[in-house]
């Protein structure tokens, strides 16, 4: 009875034994495969894809492998943002040209003005003058007793002298009139003139306001093309692990792949 007790112990400390074996046709997979397998699946799951638009690789400033901080630039157009923003700058002056005042009316435009007012007070007095001038006349011959005959051929020095007065001012009269309309002539020439200049101004400044518009419309456009440009950078930090360009340029397309930080695994030592 003893030793059945010690056989039944003694196949069962076998059967312990046997159990930490393996049938040889079982072969347990390498600790460094399962790691691998872990790290690419996390990194699947959880990788970051940023697209870029560029028109050259150089432009891409990241290579696999690299480990990027957040807010790292992945890629700049920096060669075709400093031209846009040349041009921006000679857009600026020329917009800064285009706003400047208006030509405001100068010294001698406003004394064309006040000339053409004085040559038609003028031209009206001396109209007025030579009214009452012959006015005069024909009321200084109605009062006198003679007729013209006797005027002309008697010896009347007194009434002589009253008409040559009078006819003296009549002639003053015509002639300040022939010359205050000379002079309305000559400032009429002044004023058509300064009409014509006015009339070029508003053309110019319409036409000025047209290129205002223009040029504010193409410094607008370049402003969103500046803005679109801009250095891309990384939204996380992380191990660069594809660069996958696609199209061709120079409307190149590069997708990053970025797996973040707390997800990438260092890699497994050999």
């Amino acid at each position: 009875m003893k030793r059945r007790h010690w056989t039944w112990g003694y196949l069962f400390a076998l059967g312990l034994a046997g159990c930490g074996r393996l049938p040889a046709s079982v072969t347990p997979p390498p600790a460094q495969s399962a790691q691998n397998s872990i790290q690419e699946a996390l990194r699947g799951d959880n990788a970051r894809s940023i697209t870029l638009q560029v028109q050259d690789l150089s432009e891409v400033k990241v290579q696999i492998g690299d480990f990027i901080v957040k807010g790292q630039v992945l890629g700049d157009r920096e060669d075709l943002r400093q031209d846009l923003e040349i041009k921006r700058e000679q857009l600026r002056l020329e917009l800064a040209a285009l706003e400047r005042p208006a030509i405001q009316p100068s010294a001698s435009t406003t004394q064309v003005e006040a000339e053409r007012q004085q040559a038609e007070d003028r031209l009206q007095r001396a109209t007025q003058d030579l009214n009452q001038a012959e006015a005069a006349l024909a009321d200084f011959r109605s009062q006198l007793p003679w007729t013209d005959y006797a005027l002309d051929n008697l010896p009347l020095s007194e009434e002589h002298l009253q008409l040559e007065s009078l006819q003296a001012k009549i002639e003053t009269a015509r002639a300040e009139l022939q010359a205050a309309k000379e002079a309305q002539q000559n400032v009429a020439g002044a004023v058509a003139a300064l009409q014509q200049i006015r009339e070029r101004q508003a053309t110019a400044q319409a036409q000025n306001e047209q290129r205002l518009k223009a040029v504010q419309e193409r410094l607008a456009d370049l402003d969103g093309q500046i803005a679109e440009i801009q250095p891309i950078r990384s939204p996380v930090a992380g191990t660069v692990t594809a660069v996958t360009p696609s199209a061709q340029p120079p409307n190149l397309q590069v997708v990053i792949t970025v797996v973040p930080e707390s997800f990438a695994l260092p890699p497994t030592p050999l």
